[in-house]
């Protein structure tokens, strides 16, 4: 762990050296490296879940003492290191340079040193360079999945310390960390020379796995758990990000200690309350709370500029005197003077804020004005919602108005300084350790909040507020930081590792998509025509995903204000803003004002919804025409790998005249049964089926749920269904090592474009299907409801695909002993136990909603329910629980 103790400031783990192997035992190369498994008498099955083979022919079967952590330092760490970090073929490290001092524990001291070896010697060897990194992918990927499923906390499947299978906390952390250490450094070479080849190289962001080793200390230490619910979320089960957000917040009570102690994965409840449960503003750290009687701007002067009949303008606040001397604020215009001005972002439930009246105390204006006195710009008008949005009830109006500014205030401004406790309580970083800023900035609460992400989005510069010290500045600008992290001098391994930490930093506050906006300023409307806007919302909805408000209504407000929607005269803009509806929780509300956010956005950007929005977990909207939206964007669910928000070829449009739902172009299959149980999956011992493409049955598929979001009384309900189904794939040809998500879907109508342009529209109209999505080589557009998220990927055992088809096909002859069908069985009615189903290509045109069983059935355009699709017989799909599909189910096979 040495090499990123200095990165992240992270204390010293002690990982004890449990091997028993010379140097010249261990793995140095891909052929020893996988052949060490088998040798040591272990296998894993398709889930990569180890265990000791009972193969008597294995070297070393009788070696039982040698229990699971022994075994995977040995592959997982030494092998590992000297398999990967070579030069010329050849380990630069040594087993006794992996070791420390009294060599009782491993040290990775000198690994930085020989990655930037390797490094280098890859970029002056180009000849062979994008086979041996492919061959480098191959063995991370294993190691990865092996460590994830093996090492990964999981609080269903602890172990006791005496089970030969339990991993020590600090041997699973080490395995982790190098494993991300080792795949940052790849990407490094990769992006410095010439030698990615397209498909062959996973980055899907995903980390080594959760490390116990962290997740113990925060409960011990009584974390939040909406903290730790989200940390494992958001950083992607990055063990090196959670170790250094941890190490960060650990002398800290921002997110730990007996306040948290009611808090849930879904909510933290420590706020600026009192004992009544009302938000109180909070006096500054520091303060005695003596400081006085709140004061506030003239608020006159606020409304007057706020209903100007030749237009609103944007009320701002100045300092008209050092506030120790006494609290006097002059309220004036945006424009006033030359100077520009600046913007408060800060974390509501810091007491910052006021339900109440549009004061603080005198403390809090003592504090504001050191952070503008940092950057010298303590007489610069400032804004600050708390001061100049009018909270009074008898001016609601005028509320509106102030609220609906936001994205002009924060896009014309300066900059933007950032009020945070946690970070306020943190002395920053060096400026050459840029990652403990980032680090803190990552983890913060401010980078939880949905109203600061689109604070953020729109600042010209980010100013984050730390500890305050007389001898040193407090102030850390965002863009320097970043800079910091892309430029750490020739440090091989920080470059490697800071690339990721500037990656999810840029992420949650939108950078990319601020450069571009600042590229093109005042083009928002034309440049984000059709794609560009897909990219944005998809964007957002991943920055957002993490974030909450501390009122849920204000949600599509703040989504709304974010992406500067004409939401005025809507639902939307009073949102939460009537303080006793605000309490009620009213799902078909909060429905109707995200039906009315997505009316508004397509509105503005026709065609420009990104399709992959309908593979998304969660909730969805109970409203016909948008049951494949997401109830809330604040889901906090984990990035599918790989994210179907990521694969943009097309744009979905929303088909707001007929409400059949968001037509995309994806492909998929078309199925056909009379079993749908079998495709539900909902038998206890069969939670998957397989169905093979093509007529020689050589190319297999296997389809499991990919969560338990899908109602039991509606799958109970489809059983019976009449309706043909299908499959809607997020990228065509999944992969075997790696499931894709796709949709399992109930098709209510399909229908002939052709025939319907001649049969309801005049000679002169023509049916609008979206600039970004051709049906060009499709005849029909399939109208589907969508029943359940699933994972689907290829399945390559050769004795599976050998027994099923000679199953298929009746050939009993081809099958072995023990894969006969049972005597009794020859004569199965096949029509319960096989599928068909017709391959779908790129093109196809879905118009996809959700399932309403209410909803009026439709007969079917291009066939009854008593037939299968028109055409040739397409030998498709096919899975049976009784014909003995559990022998070869996960458990039962094992690859070596």
């Amino acid at each position: 762990m040495d090499h990123v103790r200095k990165y992240f400031k992270v204390q010293d783990v002690l990982v004890e050296n449990i091997t028993t192997l010379g140097q010249y035992s261990f793995p140095t190369d891909s052929v020893t490296f996988h052949a060490f498994l088998r040798e040591r008498g272990w296998a894993f099955d398709q889930d990569y879940k180890l265990s000791l083979c009972n193969d008597s022919q294995s070297n070393l079967l009788l070696n039982t003492e040698e229990n699971l952590a022994v075994f995977l330092q040995s592959w997982l760490f030494f092998g590992l290191i000297f398999t990967i970090v070579q030069e010329d073929g050849r380990p630069i490290l040594t087993y006794d340079k992996l070791l420390g001092d009294d060599r009782q524990y491993i040290s990775t001291s000198e690994l930085n040193g020989a990655i930037e070896k390797w490094q280098q010697w890859e970029s002056q060897h180009i000849d062979g360079i994008k086979l041996r990194l492919i061959r480098v992918e191959g063995i991370l990927d294993l190691a990865r999945r092996v460590t994830r499923k093996n090492c990964s906390f999981n609080k269903h499947s602890q172990l006791s310390r005496g089970n030969p299978l339990y991993v020590h906390d600090s041997i699973a952390l080490s395995l982790m960390v190098l494993g991300e250490t080792l795949s940052a450094a790849k990407a490094q070479i990769l992006r410095n020379t010439p030698s990615e080849l397209r498909g062959w190289h996973r980055d899907d962001g995903e980390g080594w796995g959760r490390p116990r080793y962290v997740w113990v200390r925060m409960h011990e230490e009584h974390w939040c758990p909406r903290t730790c619910f989200l940390w494992q979320s958001h950083l992607r089960s990055n063990a090196t990000l959670l170790l250094a957000s941890y190490e960060a917040y650990t002398n800290t009570e921002r997110f730990s200690g007996p306040s948290h102690r009611q808090c849930d994965k879904n909510r933290c409840l420590v706020t600026a309350v009192d004992d009544t449960n009302n938000y109180q503003p909070a006096h500054a750290d520091g303060c005695k709370k003596d400081c006085g009687t709140m004061q506030g701007p003239n608020m006159d002067k606020v409304l007057e500029l706020l209903r100007r009949e030749e237009g609103a303008q944007i009320p701002l606040v100045q300092f008209d005197t050092d506030p120790k001397e006494g609290v006097r604020l002059r309220v004036v215009p945006q424009g006033h003077g030359h100077g520009g001005y600046a913007t408060i972002s800060h974390v509501w439930s810091d007491g910052f804020g006021n339900e109440v009246d549009n004061k603080l105390y005198p403390c809090q204006f003592q504090f504001i004005w050191r952070q503008l006195s940092k950057l010298g710009a303590q007489w610069r008008p400032f804004w600050m919602d708390t001061l100049v949005i009018p909270v009074a009830s008898h001016h609601q109006d005028v509320r509106n108005q102030a609220i609906g500014q936001i994205y002009e205030v924060f896009r014309k401004s300066s900059f933007t300084i950032v009020l945070d406790k946690g970070l306020a309580s943190m002395s920053p970083g060096r400026r050459n350790e840029p990652a403990h800023d980032a680090m803190k900035i990552l983890a913060s609460s401010w980078m939880r909040r949905l109203w600061t992400l689109q604070e953020a989005f729109l600042s010209e510069k980010i100013h984050f507020s730390f500890k305050e010290a007389q001898l040193s500045g407090n102030m850390r600008e965002f863009t320097e930081i970043s800079l910091d992290l892309r430029n750490p001098g020739q440090d091989g391994i920080a470059i490697a590792l800071f690339s990721k930490v500037d990656e999810h930093l840029r992420h949650h506050i939108l950078d990319h998509e601020r450069a571009k906006r600042k590229r093109n300023p005042g083009t928002e409307d034309i440049s984000l025509a059709g794609t560009p806007a897909a990219v944005l919302v998809a964007n957002v909805w991943r920055a957002a995903k993490w974030r909450t408000t501390s009122n849920s209504h204000h949600e599509t407000l703040a989504l709304a204000t974010l992406l500067n929607l004409d939401y005025q005269s809507t639902a939307i803009e009073t949102a939460g803003l009537d303080q006793a509806k605000s309490l009620i929780n009213d799902d078909e509300e909060k429905d109707g004002r995200m039906v009315r956010f997505w009316t508004k956005f397509n509105s503005r950007w026709p065609s420009s919804i990104p399709p992959g929005i309908i593979f998304l977990p969660g909730d969805k909207i109970k409203q016909r025409g948008f049951g494949w939206a997401p109830r809330t964007w604040m889901s906090a669910t984990p990035i599918d790998a790989p994210d179907p928000l990521g694969i943009i070829n097309s744009t979905g449009e929303l088909d707001t005249a007929n409400l059949t739902g968001l037509r995309v172009s994806y492909p998929g299959f078309l199925l056909e049964s009379k079993n749908k149980k079998l495709l539900l999956a909902t038998d206890k011992q069969q939670k998957r089926f397989w169905f093979p493409t093509g007529p020689n049955l050589v190319d297999w598929y296997v389809v499991e749920p990919a969560d338990d979001s899908a109602s039991p009384r509606d799958l109970q309900r489809l059983i019976g269904d009449s309706q043909p189904w299908a499959i809607i794939l997020s990228r065509s040809r999944p992969g075997h090592a790696h499931p894709d998500i796709a949709l399992l879907v109930r098709i209510r109508e399909i229908v002939d474009p052709n025939q319907v342009q001649s049969t309801h529209l005049s000679e002169n109209e023509t049916r609008h299907t979206g600039s970004d999505i051709s049906n060009e080589g499709n005849e029909r557009e399939f109208h589907c409801e969508i029943i359940r998220r699933v994972k689907i990927s290829r399945e390559t055992h050769p004795k599976f695909i050998a027994v099923n088809r000679g199953r298929f096909f009746q050939d009993y002859t081809v099958l072995g002993d023990d894969d006969r069908v049972p005597e009794g069985m020859v004569n199965t009615d096949l029509d319960n136990v096989i599928c068909v189903a017709e391959e779908l290509d790129n093109g196809q045109v879905w118009y996809v909603d959700g399932y309403f069983p209410d909803r009026e059935e439709t007969t079917l355009s291009s066939a009854s329910h008593d037939e299968p699709p028109r055409g040739p017989f397409p030998w498709r799909l096919i899975a049976s629980r009784k014909w003995g599909f559990r022998k070869m189910g996960k458990k039962s096979v094992k690859r070596h």
